[in-house]
């Protein structure tokens, strides 16, 4: 019985592995997905709040052009290196 066992999870494993790779994936794309909109949030609201209170517009174009770059630096990253999917050959 015991030898069954080991065949069938030896038969298994490169599924398993397959399974367990897909699912980290999908848990990075989501927490990087959440990041993004967060910043896409936030790259709308600031710049409003800076206007609303008259704030100079310079001033607050630049913010909103470093706030641009920033996320730019931030999701290069990801953007490099994003997988399109596993192999198992």
């Amino acid at each position: 019985m015991n030898k069954d066992l080991e065949e069938l999870l030896t038969t298994l494993e490169p599924e398993i592995d397959k399974k367990c790779g897909e699912m980290k994936m999908k848990k990075r794309e989501k927490e990087n997905s959440k990041i993004f909109f967060i910043l896409v949030f936030t790259i709308l609201i600031v710049p409003s709040v800076f206007i609303l209170l008259n704030i100079n517009m310079i001033y607050s174009f630049l913010f909103f052009l470093f706030i641009l770059i920033l996320i730019g630096f931030i999701e290069l990253p990801n953007i490099l290196t994003k997988e399109e999917g596993m192999s198992y050959e």
